[in-house]
């Protein structure tokens, strides 16, 4: 918060601010809409491209401990699927992580 405040030069939550914005007020479906499925059928596979077939064997291969970061992983998918308008942004930074689950 120490950074937002000196960047925005108010007190501010960004994700207040994202909940606001394109939950509250609807506003990010002016930037476009996609369908609840995006993440799903499009997104993830963009995003991890060739690492598919290593982040499904991730997922499978995942030890415990690991599979809680996948349940708040798909948590996190879940709810922004919810939301209208959909970016890449919004989701997904911490995905890559679950693939080096195969090398471990």
């Amino acid at each position: 918060m120490v950074i937002d405040y000196f960047f925005y030069g108010t007190w501010t939550l960004v994700a207040y601010n994202f909940i606001q914005f394109n939950v509250v007020g609807g506003l990010g479906s002016f930037f476009g809409i996609h369908s609840w499925h995006w993440y799903l059928s499009q997104g993830l596979p963009t995003m991890l491209f060739t690492f598919t077939p290593l982040f499904i064997a991730g997922c499978i291969l995942a030890r415990r401990s690991q599979r809680t970061l996948l349940w708040v992983l798909l948590w996190d998918t879940a709810v922004h699927s919810l939301i209208a308008h959909k970016e890449f942004r919004y989701s997904f930074f911490s995905l890559f992580h679950l693939t080096h689950f195969t090398t471990i």
